[in-house]
Parts: structure tokens; C-alpha cells; sequence
């Protein structure tokens, strides 16, 4: 049963929209796992996308799910403050955004284990500036689905432009659809984290000694969702 479904971390927005069209044609059943804590706003908007590709393959084909990460994302973000900021200075209180990816990659792991799906499909690519859209940090991803028994793979990393694959879907569809961006905001550290990076990070230190602290952290964080896992899945 678990070949013939694939979970998406699904925003609404056009690379997580695109991968879902793409894998409806591959899969009898996806599974659009979406994300919400008290830092997103216009949750609502998630849905918008979800109809227009039931409407395309029908209710039947997605299912969508609303998954609160409020709590893993506090405990990898200030679960050890004062030690990751004598360690890690500035970067750790920089890693909202990757502290909330890495909860979100924990919830999906979860939700597969429960429901015996084995394969996980992500819309980043690299245009962004998320520790788990660096090319150095995909291994890493990857193996850690692995651990688990779960494929996972980024269809879509160098792709940049899936909005207008979108529109040219929408239009040419049985009844034409046009997929426009409808996604939630985050109130979070968003363009904070793209500022840091851009402006202080990377013209200081380089894109060397990013690499390195990307992993560093990213291996220190990942032993706290391996025991978030264990405990939720336990509980079943």
C-alpha cells in the first residue's frame, strides 16, 4: 500500500502545487501535509490549491492534512538556548526558519510511519536560502528519511520557475484552471534570516564556513527529532 501513496509538505504555493499536479499522475494517492503555528497567518489560503486539483483528478486522489508543529519548532529553536548560543553565536538565533523546516520534516516522518507510506516528495529547490534548500544539507535530509525506511527526494530543485508551469497546466486542463501563488505568510524570521545570510553571514565568513555550520547544527539538531519520533510513535 505504501508505494502507492507519497506525502508533499504542501503550502499552496507554486512548487509545492506543481510537485502535487506531477505526482498525481504517478501516485494513487498524495497526501498534502500542510503546517501551522502561531507565527503563520492566512492559513486559509492552503485550500485554495487543493480544490483546483481535486478538480483536476478528483477529491479522491489528496488527501490534506493540518499538522501543528508549534511545539517541536520551540524545542529545536530555544530547547538549548544559552548553550546553542555560546556555541553557535548569531546563527542559532538566526535558525527559526530551520528549526521550523526540521520540525516539519519530523512531522512528516511521523505521519508516513503511522500511515505506511514510504515515500516523501519535497517542492524546494535552491533558489532559497533555508539551511534544508542548501545542496550540502539534502544528503543529510535524505539520509535521516532513510533511517526510517522512507524515499525522499526533491523533484524540483532546479526549477525556479514553477509558476509558469502552473498556468500553462491550468490552462490547457479539461476545465481551465489557473493556478496562481495562494499560500500563508509567516510573521516569523523570514526575511530577518535572508537579511543575515545576505548581508552579514556570507560577506564576513563565506559560503565555506556556512557549509560547515549548516551541518554541525543540522546533525546537533537532528538527534532531538530522532527522539521526537521515537516518543510519538511509541505513544501508538
Amino acid at each position: 500500500m505504501g508505494a502507492s501513496q507519497v506525502c508533499i509538505q504542501f503550502t499552496g504555493g507554486k512548487d509545492s502545487s506543481f510537485l502535487a499536479f506531477l505526482l498525481a499522475k504517478q501516485f494513487e494517492r498524495v497526501h498534502l501535509l500542510s503546517f501551522f503555528n502561531p507565527l503563520i497567518v492566512n492559513l486559509d489560503k492552503i485550500v485554495v490549491n487543493v480544490e483546483k486539483l481535486k478538480l483536476l483528478y478528483g477529491a479522491d486522489k489528496f488527501s490534506h492534512v493540518l499538522i501543528n508543529n508549534e511545539k517541536l519548532l520551540k524545542h529545536l529553536y530555544t530547547g538549548h538556548w544559552f548553550r546553542d548560543i555560546k556555541k553557535y553565536k548569531t546563527y542559532a538565533a538566526n535558525n527559526v526558519c530551520s528549526s521550523c523546516r526540521l520540525s516539519m520534516i519530523s512531522h512528516t516522518i511521523v505521519y508516513c510511519l503511522k500511515n505506511r507510506i514510504s515515500t516523501v516528495r519535497d517542492g524546494a529547490n535552491r533558489t532559497g536560502f533555508d539551511l534544508s534548500q542548501q545542496v550540502w544539507s539534502l544528503g543529510v535530509i535524505k539520509n535521516f528519511y532513510e533511517e526510517y525506511h522512507i524515499d525522499y527526494d526533491c523533484l524540483l530543485y532546479d526549477s525556479s520557475r514553477n509558476d509558469i508551469d502552473l498556468l500553462k497546466l491550468g490552462l490547457s486542463a479539461e476545465k481551465p484552471i489557473i493556478f496562481y501563488r495562494s499560500q500563508p505568510l509567516c510573521k516569523g524570521g523570514g526575511e530577518v534570516h535572508n537579511i543575515y545570510y545576505r548581508c552579514y553571514f556570507l560577506p564576513l565568513y563565506g559560503r565555506e564556513a556556512r557549509k560547515e555550520r549548516d551541518l554541525e547544527w543540522l546533525h546537533d539538531k537532528l538527534d532531538l527529532c530522532r527522539d521526537f519520533i521515537s516518543m510519538d510513535v511509541g505513544r501508538d
